[in-house]
């Protein structure tokens, strides 16, 4: 999905809107914790795991300088897997159930979502959203939230994980709300989990609820439950039907068609991987399960960062990961995902160029190549 340009006068507003609704969100944090107001009230329907920790090994051409950008993710512990339900609320297109005042918290990607999504949110879609009615005979489950209605990488890695643990868990029917406005791939990836029944809420609406259940995220969004993951993504493979094959491609997928972080020079970069066998090509307008079988194939997987990324989960057990990122507060979510799922994986830390946009260094992406390719064929 490409990036919206605001203007200034818009990018003013936005900032000082989310300002606002932080003061008043943490005011109203504040009173929830000294006792002045309550808390959301819900219940567990159902416990299905524990805690456990995670450690992430260093990529396997880690440079010690770069290790305060991987200290604070290199271990990490995921969530209990509880089935949640809440009773008498109201749903938003965004994701956000309300009850009176209160935010149910546990449906949040993140807890900082407590603020924008909070007391001042509550009272604007009450009033300016649209109420859309409910059928008092259906079972309600939400799976999405205002991270991942609309980004390829938090539906697939976040929510995905989620559709899997009731999979595993539970044999209940339910009806899943989507937002109208959301991309095919949610409702094309949650068929694949047996669901056929969608409520679609229109943009800035909201659905009131006698009940609405949730399953809790598996962990933090960027970071991941191994075994809940690994599931998730077999049991993908398995429905959309992708005939086993031996892996033999080396492939590129290209950003030139997204708005953001692009490769600036990335006709150099072509030029080098043309030389070692790779394929470019683009996830644009390729239909998800043949994305799906193109992963299947690969044996490396270069790419810039970006939500192309995500489909690195759909690479063979053992493939090799080259990722190409900002050298200015990178995001190595996806080196977790790698690691996770058994992929070699390998980075390079590029200058910006304008924007988001990177510029390779095109001799050190040359060496980094070799490397990897040299040390695959002393595998064989």
């Amino acid at each position: 999905m490409k990036k919206r340009r605001y203007s200034l006068v818009q990018r003013v507003l936005i900032k000082s809107n989310a300002m606002l609704y932080t003061v008043v969100g943490k005011v109203a944090d504040v009173c929830r914790r000294i006792g002045i107001t309550g808390s959301f009230p819900y219940s567990v329907d159902g416990h299905y795991g524990d805690i456990i920790e995670v450690s992430v090994p260093y990529p396997v051409n880690f440079h010690s300088e770069d290790e305060h950008w991987f200290s604070g993710w290199k271990s990490y512990v995921t969530f209990t897997h509880d089935f949640y339900c809440a009773k008498d609320v109201s749903l938003t297109s965004d994701g956000i159930v309300l009850r009176k005042h209160l935010t149910f918290i546990k449906t949040l990607p993140h807890p900082v979502f407590r603020y924008k999504y909070g007391i001042l949110y509550n009272l604007k879609s009450r009033i300016v959203y649209k109420h859309v009615k409910s059928d008092s005979s259906k079972k309600y489950l939400l799976l999405f939230d205002n991270w991942s209605w609309n980004n390829y990488f938090h539906w697939i890695i976040d929510s995905l994980c989620r559709a899997e643990l009731i999979r595993t868990h539970l044999r209940e029917e339910f009806t899943v709300v989507l937002p109208k406005a959301s991309p095919s791939y949610l409702t094309e990836t949650l068929k694949l989990y047996g669901y056929n029944d969608f409520e679609y809420l229109p943009e800035r609406s909201m659905i009131k609820l006698d009940s609405v259940y949730s399953m809790n995220y598996a962990a933090w969004s960027g970071q991941q439950h191994p075994a809940v993951l690994q599931s998730m993504v077999e049991h993908v493979i398995s429905k959309l039907g992708i005939e086993a094959s031996i892996p033999s491609k080396r492939i590129y997928i290209s950003r030139s068609k997204q708005y953001s972080r692009r490769v600036s020079n990335e006709h150099a970069l072509m030029s080098v991987l043309e030389k070692y066998g790779f394929e470019v090509h683009y996830f644009e307008g390729m239909p998800f399960a043949q994305q799906v079988a193109l992963m299947q194939s690969a044996t490396h997987f270069v790419t810039s960062h970006g939500a192309n990324m995500t489909n690195l989960i759909f690479l063979p057990r053992g493939a090799t990961v080259f990722e190409l990122l900002t050298n200015h507060k990178p995001n190595f979510c996806y080196w977790s995902v790698a690691s996770n799922l058994h992929l070699d994986y390998y980075y390079q830390l590029c200058e910006i160029a304008s924007a988001d946009h990177l510029q390779v260094d095109i001799a050190t992406f040359e060496n980094n190549l070799r490397r990897i390719l040299s040390v695959d064929t002393s595998k064989e």
